[in-house]
């Protein structure tokens, strides 16, 4: 090897210390886990602040360490570790801070390169929010990653779908309501979407990377995170999808993506990931044709005030300001023709 070469090993390892000092200074709570044995690789500020710990006391150590039972993950990290898997959610888990104290959160780990996938990115959601507080007025806002979800039935057809679709596939919602899911998917993909759905046993939801139809016949790769609410019968299907865009390429504006924007998508994925089960309450597009219009931005915060949050939660939950909030739930009432949040709530109740 010349001495302006690298080996393949030494470009994942120039990448994963690129990501460690990225996740190290995220104004986000992300920590970076070494997939074989999900020691934890690196820290941000926020998991140190979560868990009451110095970084260093988290360095080298299990997460499960933190747990209070075992993590049935195992098998999870190994289909990351395998391809088959883009990422996947935990159950609610009480972590056990080192003053004594408990956490009660849910963590997001999503692998962030191509296999072998050595390294993944865990994002810890507290179901207090509070906790979050001194974060999310923090965290810089640099636009929206371009993202779309929805629900479908039991028969895998559509119910649902944000405007977003148009953007990312070219369909305009109207067009793919009652359609089936599993057509837009890659034949050679569909195998690999219907284990990752029969594994999801309790709800908790899983990501993989998806080739899907575009309007034009072309294929999109994108990343899709998929559940299935637990505890319901039929089961509806919630799901996200993101194109995927890798660091060096260009999004919005032509402005390339690093990796401190790259942990924000990732982010975004799983903070909407976490709502699409609520979506399943609202009214289908059917019912109020208006729904179509909206975009995920706007239908996750719908669903959040449904659920009886306030603004503020709901500005903590998606790490935005209030204002922003506010300035989305505007665009919501002109897009559905109402004036108040009364208003939407009586519309999206059943």
């Amino acid at each position: 090897m010349s001495g302006n070469q690298l080996e393949a090993g030494d470009v994942e390892d120039a990448s994963d210390s690129a990501m460690g000092d990225a996740v190290r200074d995220s104004l986000l709570p992300v920590l970076l886990l070494h997939v074989a044995d999900a020691t934890i690789v690196e820290v941000s500020a926020p998991v140190a602040l979560l868990l009451g710990a110095a970084r260093s006391q988290l360095l080298g150590h299990e997460l499960s360490e933190f747990i209070d039972r075992p993590v049935e993950a195992g098998s999870a990290l190994q289909r990351v570790n395998a391809g088959e898997l883009d990422g996947y959610r935990h159950s609610r888990r009480t972590y056990h801070r080192l003053d004594g104290t408990d956490l009660s959160a849910h963590v997001w780990l999503s692998a962030y390169t191509d296999p072998p996938r050595r390294s993944a990115i865990a994002i810890v959601l507290p179901d207090d929010l509070s906790l979050l507080d001194p974060l999310t007025s923090e965290v810089a806002q640099e636009g929206d990653p371009l993202l779309a979800m929805g629900t479908a039935d039991a028969d895998w057809r559509l119910d649902r779908i944000s405007a977003d679709v148009e953007q990312i596939l070219g369909y305009t919602p109207e067009s793919v309501l009652g359609a089936t899911v599993l057509s837009a998917v890659h034949p050679a993909d569909v195998p690999r979407l219907l284990a990752t759905v029969a594994h999801d046993t309790d709800g908790c939801g899983a990501s993989l990377r998806l080739r899907l139809r575009r309007a034009d016949g072309s294929w999109r790769l994108c990343r899709t995170v998929i559940s299935s609410p637990s505890g319901t019968q039929p089961p509806p299907l919630g799901f996200t999808i993101a194109p995927v865009i890798r660091p060096g390429e260009t999004v919005a504006e032509d402005r390339p993506l690093d990796l401190q924007s790259q942990l924000r998508f990732i982010a975004r994925e799983f903070v909407a990931a976490g709502v699409t089960a609520e979506l399943s309450r609202m009214p289908d597009a059917h019912a109020v044709p208006a729904l179509a219009r909206l975009s995920a931005r706007e239908l996750e915060i719908a669903t959040r005030l449904l659920a009886g949050d306030r603004v503020p939660l709901v500005a903590r939950s998606l790490f935005l300001s209030e204002s922003t909030v506010r300035n989305h739930l505007t665009s919501v009432y002109r897009k559905l023709g109402i004036s108040s949040q009364q208003e939407l709530l009586n519309l999206l109740r059943p």
